[in-house]
Order: structure tokens, then C-alpha cells, then sequence
């Protein structure tokens, strides 16, 4: 007899804009080791742009969908 799949509930967060900035730039020091606003100067710059898409870069896409809310 199959079993009823458990139903899973997702908790939001309502963050202010600095507690948003917090997160993000802890994910990106987490991530790939530089803050949030360092990280954003040089994804402006394009210094990823040709390489985002590659399975090894995919923090830095991940990042940058995260950050386009913060802007």
C-alpha cells in the first residue's frame, strides 16, 4: 500500500532592506569568498558575463537572480 506523500509547508521570511543587504552579501562571502558589494561592481562590469552559465560559475548566476531584487 502506498504511503500519503507528507505535506511540507515553506516558511517566508519577510526581510527590510538591510537585513536583505545581510543576507545577501553573507551568501555571497559564503559562496565565493567576497562581499556582496564587490561582487555587484564586478558582475556590473561584466567580468563573469561569458563564463555565468558554466556548472563551475553557477554561484555567481545564483547571486546575481539573487541580487536583482536588491537593486
Amino acid at each position: 500500500m502506498a504511503r500519503a506523500a507528507e505535506e511540507t509547508v515553506a516558511t517566508v521570511i519577510d526581510l527590510n532592506p538591510e537585513e536583505w543587504r545581510a543576507f545577501l552579501d553573507a551568501q555571497a562571502r559564503d559562496l565565493i569568498g567576497m562581499s556582496w558589494d564587490e561582487f555587484a561592481r564586478r558582475w556590473d562590469a561584466g567580468e563573469w558575463r561569458e563564463v555565468a552559465d558554466l556548472p563551475e560559475n553557477w554561484d555567481y548566476l545564483y547571486l546575481a537572480m539573487l541580487g536583482i531584487t536588491a537593486r
